[in-house]
């Protein structure tokens, strides 16, 4: 499952701004590929904040899965507002239209909830569940590129399929990461020391 988890994201970050490009135009391509690989990835390196390998080692759990979560809530909150001050201010000084300016933060929020989802994968991980890791992967990748690509055909219009892909890529991390904790599939989580 890692290995599949792993091939579908690199493959659906290499092909997708030339799919946009074909279905969009270059420029629509252009703002997706540095929305979704440039701008996004810094986003998410925010919002992963370098965490996953303090938390996979902490086997004692000397910190709950809830602290962990509490602290990637702050770093994705804290990557978000920074993309929409940071997107909000090159558009009030006309150095991005609002479409270009809405369409990044929209990627980047792509980009955050795939660090929140990162919580979840860390703690499958520290469970001694990695296969659930590789599983939420290829769900939510294969999930949201799938309403992206279905979205952008029907509307012809990128910040329409990428706001679905931002509704997809939630979706997927509540029906299948927040859903496994909830249910119990790992009994050793603990969300209270």
């Amino acid at each position: 499952w890692n290995t599949a988890g792993s091939a579908v994201y690199a493959l659906a970050s290499m092909v997708l701004a030339f799919i946009v490009m074909r279905m969009a135009g270059e420029d629509e391509g252009g703002i997706f590929g540095f929305g979704f690989s440039t701008y996004g990835q810094q986003m998410f390196i925010i919002a992963y904040f370098g965490i996953r390998p303090f938390h996979i080692t902490d086997g004692r759990q000397e910190y709950t899965f809830g602290d962990y979560l509490r602290l990637r809530a702050v770093t994705c909150g804290t990557a978000a507002a920074a993309a929409a001050l940071h997107l909000s201010f090159l558009w009030l000084q006309g150095e991005y239209s609002l479409h270009k300016a809405a369409v990044i933060f929209l990627l980047a929020g792509y980009k955050i909830i795939d660090g929140f989802a990162d919580v979840y994968e860390s703690e499958f991980q520290r469970q001694g569940s990695l296969y659930l890791t590789g599983k939420s992967n290829t769900f939510r990748t294969i999930l949201s590129v799938a309403v992206f690509l279905v979205t952008l055909q029907i509307s012809g219009n990128l910040l329409t399929a990428s706001f679905g892909a931002v509704l997809a890529q939630i979706f997927g991390a509540v029906l299948f990461d927040v859903s496994v904790i909830r249910a119990g599939v790992l009994p050793d989580v603990r969300f209270e020391a």
